[in-house]
């Protein structure tokens, strides 16, 4: 994963297939995402101001 800090915010890249070459599992990825993406921006000072 690869995370990239902007002023408008941050860009993840993923991989889909994993090191044997079979699909990742994707089931609720959205929600955990939504979760990680949440925890980085809190953990590191980066939510709005307010």
């Amino acid at each position: 994963m690869a995370i990239r800090n902007q002023a408008s915010g941050l860009d993840i890249v993923a991989t889909v297939i994993r090191q044997d070459g079979r699909w990742a599992r994707l089931h609720n990825d959205a929600y955990f995402a939504r979760a990680a993406c949440a925890n980085f921006t809190h953990d590191h000072g980066l939510g709005a101001p307010g």
